[in-house]
């Protein structure tokens, strides 16, 4: 068995793509071509949403109870990068969307968006 987006992706470029193929709105029905980009198993995991269990809301943002102090932290190949600890919750978030483009690039995915702030005009962009 084959899985639709693969088979639009051989479909359209007459090969089969040699890594994964990324949904970069994060909807794995969605199967356009211009939401399907190959990328390594690490790129792809880093295109998700803050997992369910965040109590923040933002993707790499936690509250240090014991500091009483929100906490910015991001993993990069397997080791976790700590950003700084924070009076307020966006400033941490801002910590850590800096750091996910910074590391990340086009698969960074740093807020609870439906596209990645690199693309949806949520936070302001500079240039």
């Amino acid at each position: 068995m084959y899985l639709a987006h693969r088979l639009a992706w051989l479909y359209v470029n007459e090969l089969w793509p040699q890594n994964e193929l990324d949904h970069v709105n994060l909807n794995g029905l969605d199967n356009r071509l211009s939401n399907l980009r190959e990328a390594t198993k690490a790129e792809n995991q880093r295109n998700t949403r803050a997992p369910r269990t965040n109590k923040s809301g933002v993707k790499g943002v936690f509250w240090r109870r014991d500091l009483k102090k929100w906490r910015a932290a991001i993993q990069v190949n397997g080791k976790s990068i700590h950003l700084g600890v924070f009076i307020e919750k966006d400033s941490a978030a801002e910590a850590y969307r800096s750091a996910a483009i910074a590391h990340f690039g086009p698969f960074a995915r740093p807020c609870a968006c439906p596209k990645s702030c690199l693309y949806c005009g949520h936070h302001e962009q500079t240039t």
